[in-house]
């Protein structure tokens, strides 16, 4: 099996009583569309009017001096539109980033917890442990919203950035990755350069045997991109699907 692969992440902001977010372009059938998004203050309830979206995780507090975020995910199958819609009970700033993923166990869905530091501020951040019961590659997903915009000093071990964005100096939403293969993950605590409130969450979504099957991740220069494995069949370069031993066979 392979993980799954983030495609591509689109960044968007807002401040509105009515925030509208876009989605990525070239979503394919049947990847996951995730939609991770942050507001700063006194906004619920805040609800998804897009139809079709799970809600996944939130921790939000009704009060104006919190960093709060809202995880929710479709599968793509040519009706998820071109925009994610909310309704908020007052305008806030908020922050939205929504993932195109594929190689994703579309029968099995993701799990995620999340917590919070309410009013309170904190400089430490750390996302909770998240269990889960299938033995498959697993894509883990952690991240922080934010009130303000302080720096990220530390960063989960492990992880690698998909996003850290803000919408006018608030709402900053961090978000980053890592692939996992056993139960439970626990990502580390980052570092803020000074305390904020926060919101954080850990999730966690299974292989479906997709993912990276015709090529290999590599460095860019300034981020990871699939990239075909050829092989010479004697006349010509074919692309060849990876294998991996799973201990009797090779997958």
């Amino acid at each position: 099996m392979a993980f799954p692969v983030i495609e591509a992440t689109q960044e968007s902001t807002a401040d509105s009583e009515t925030p509208s977010f876009t989605m990525p372009s070239n979503i394919v059938s049947k990847e996951m569309l995730l939609a991770v998004i942050g507001w700063r203050g006194s906004s619920l309830p805040v609800t998804v009017t897009t139809a079709g979206w799970i809600e996944l995780t939130r921790n939000n507090v009704d009060s104006g001096n919190t960093g709060n975020v809202l995880v929710v995910y479709r599968e793509a199958d040519g009706t998820e539109g071109s925009t994610l819609a909310l309704s908020m009970d007052s305008a806030n700033e908020a922050t939205c980033a929504i993932s195109r993923i594929s190689g994703w166990d579309t029968a099995t869905a993701p799990l995620g917890s999340s917590g919070g530091s309410g009013t309170s501020k904190i400089d430490n951040p750390d996302p909770p442990s998240r269990s889960f019961g299938w033995t498959t590659d697993t894509l883990a997903i952690c991240g922080v919203v934010q009130r303000e915009d302080e720096n990220f000093n530390v960063t989960p071990t492990g992880y690698t950035e998909v996003a850290d964005f803000d919408r006018s100096g608030k709402s900053r939403n961090r978000i980053d990755r890592k692939n996992v293969t056993s139960s439970p993950e626990n990502p580390s605590a980052y570092t803020l350069s000074s305390d904020r409130e926060c919101s954080y969450y850990t999730l966690v979504i299974p292989s479906g045997g997709g993912g990276i099957t015709n090529g290999i991740e590599v460095w860019s220069g300034s981020a990871m991109v699939t990239k075909p494995v050829k092989v010479w069949t004697g006349s010509a370069f074919e692309t060849k699907p990876l294998k991996r031993w799973n201990g009797s066979a090779f997958t």
